[in-house]
Formats: C-alpha cells, structure tokens, sequence
C-alpha cells in the first residue's frame, strides 16, 4: 500500500474504536479524547461528546465527524457529525440539495 498505513491490533470486549476527522484531531489532544472516551458508556453519547467538544474548543475551525464503536455484548455504532457555522460548500455559494 503506497498511500497509507496498515496497522493490526488485538482487541476485547469492551474495547474502543474511533474514527474521526482531522477536525477533531486538531482540537482536542489525545489525552482529551481518552479521557472523553473512558468516562461515556455508550458510542452514541462517546461520539456526541467527542464532537462537541471539539466544536466547542474550535482551535481550528473545521467540520467534524466521529465514528465510534464499542465491541462486545453491549456494544454499539454511533456516527456524530457536525459541521461548523458554515460548511466548506456554503463559503463557495453551494447549498446541499
């Protein structure tokens, strides 16, 4: 693979899978969003709250989206995206359909 990077990892019940955009990444710091993450049960409340505090912080302002998923009994999928203020279409002129 010449345009990215291949990683494999064990995992448990119970552990934790996010992906996210760089909107996230560039506002909060990983030790924000472990801490965001082992204090919400569900991915649906882990995803929103992961969003909302970037949005919140807003160092960059940049959509963002979080995809968090809890494997295991009592697991779950939760995609949260948020845009900001204006969306990068809208600063062209651009409304989405």
């Amino acid at each position: 693979m010449d345009d990215g990077e291949s990683f494999t990892f064990d995992l448990l019940d119970g552990d934790v899978l996010l992906a996210f955009t760089d909107g996230l990444g560039d506002n909060l710091q990983q030790a924000e969003i472990a801490q965001i993450v082992s204090s919400t049960a569900s991915a649906d409340a882990m995803a929103k709250a992961l969003v909302d505090a970037a949005r919140e912080r807003r160092r960059v302002d940049d959509d963002v989206t979080c995809v968090a998923l809890r494997l295991g009994r009592g697991g779950g999928v939760s995609i949260a995206p948020s845009v900001t203020e204006e969306s990068p279409w809208e600063k062209f002129g651009l409304r989405p359909f």
